[in-house]
């Protein structure tokens, strides 16, 4: 009986600050949006409606609609990028279970530190935007994509490091574009959306090609 006490309060201190049942909206997905969505996110330039949809001023589940952020594939290309690290330290000779622990942290420690620009680009330029904190969170968590892609393509080019940094300038100047795209949607002026677009595409360049991770071959 003490343990589900624990558990029902556990609960109701992460229902304070997120709601459960609007949590659940951003994992609803299914087989097709996934693949939709991760074309999207590696090749956003063929993409034309960027509007998301919304019934009775709510917005739709993802699988609803291609353009609905979610949660499922920023959670799970984190934990591919955290065990593929593993992966490549582990053909290094350099593997330990407390580097997993180090770089889901740091990780985790980025994506605040993104987050916490996006909404002080959004109050420092007085943006009305229906945006909310999780979706800021999903539309961030979507670098991990990209951030797989160029892992991979440096352990397929080996020692060719042209394949790895060709890879990441492609990854990296379309996770920009993508989130321009995205959050410049809710914008009301286009003088501010041509700010926050500069704004975050220089902060997404220097966040990406400062500095190559040390893990890679």
């Amino acid at each position: 009986i003490q343990n589900l006490w624990c558990v029902f309060d556990f609960y109701m201190q992460i229902n304070r600050f997120v709601a459960i049942s609007g949590l659940k909206t951003y994992f609803a997905v299914d087989t097709k949006y996934v693949l939709q969505k991760l074309s999207i996110v590696l090749c956003p330039y063929m993409h034309r409606n960027w509007a998301p949809m919304y019934q009775s001023e709510q917005q739709v589940p993802p699988r609803e609609d291609i353009n609905a952020p979610d949660l499922y594939i920023p959670v799970m290309s984190f934990v591919t990028y955290v065990l593929l690290t593993g992966l490549v330290l582990g053909t290094q000779q350099r593997f330990s279970p407390e580097q997993l622990g180090i770089t889901a942290s740091s990780l985790l420690a980025w994506l605040l530190v993104e987050v916490l620009v996006i909404w002080l680009c959004l109050y420092l330029l007085a943006v009305s935007s229906q945006l909310r904190w999780l979706d800021i969170v999903a539309y961030s968590g979507y670098k991990y994509v990209s951030m797989i892609v160029s892992v991979v393509a440096s352990l397929i080019g080996g020692e060719y490091r042209a394949v790895y940094y060709i890879a990441m300038g492609w990854t990296a100047i379309g996770i920009a574009y993508f989130m321009v795209r995205h959050i410049g949607h809710d914008f009301d002026s286009l003088h501010t959306y041509t700010r926050m677009s500069y704004t975050y595409t220089m902060y997404t360049h220097v966040h990406m090609h400062t500095k190559k991770p040390s893990h890679l071959p």
